[in-house]
């Protein structure tokens, strides 16, 4: 179990830096069967006050590696979250006049990242890479990533 705290920063004129700052409890388990490994962890990000713009997210993601040589882990994941984000938006119009009040937008997204990771000397050097593209988003939403990692210990 765990705690993440965002806090505002960075520069307003890039669109951060704003409040609120950000809370987002989580869960993580994993269980090691002989050779194969499974991790998930599961979340939600809220705003810690109100603002004008805000999003609160649902996450989740589960890991399966099984173990090669004793050396090479060929992986897959699955990650996923869930979005609302909500705009409060209140005009300085007289009242009754103009009533906007506020917008909420709702979206997900599931994706899966297939991958491996190599440890190529025990407890100093590990390398990895996971390719990652979407199988469901609630709006169509389409893209394709690489992540590449070098871990190096001293």
């Amino acid at each position: 179990m765990g705690l993440n705290w965002e806090a505002p920063s960075g520069s307003k004129e890039i669109f951060q830096g704003s409040p609120p700052a950000y809370l987002a409890p989580y869960l993580t388990v994993g269980k090691e069967f002989g050779n194969f490994h499974f991790l998930a962890t599961t979340g939600y990000n809220f705003p810690a006050e109100s603002a004008t713009v805000t999003t609160e997210t649902y996450y989740a993601n589960f890991h399966f590696d099984y173990r090669l040589a004793g050396w090479f882990y060929p992986l897959v994941e699955f990650n996923g979250n869930w979005s609302n984000k909500t705009l409060n938006f209140t005009p300085a119009f007289a009242p009754g006049l103009i009533e906007i009040d506020r917008f909420d937008g709702v979206g997900g997204i599931f994706s899966v990242a297939p991958g491996f990771n190599a440890v190529l000397v025990q407890d100093r050097l590990e390398l990895g890479a996971v390719y990652e593209t979407p199988i469901w988003s609630k709006h169509d939403f389409n893209f394709n990533s690489l992540l590449v990692k070098m871990i190096i210990r001293f």
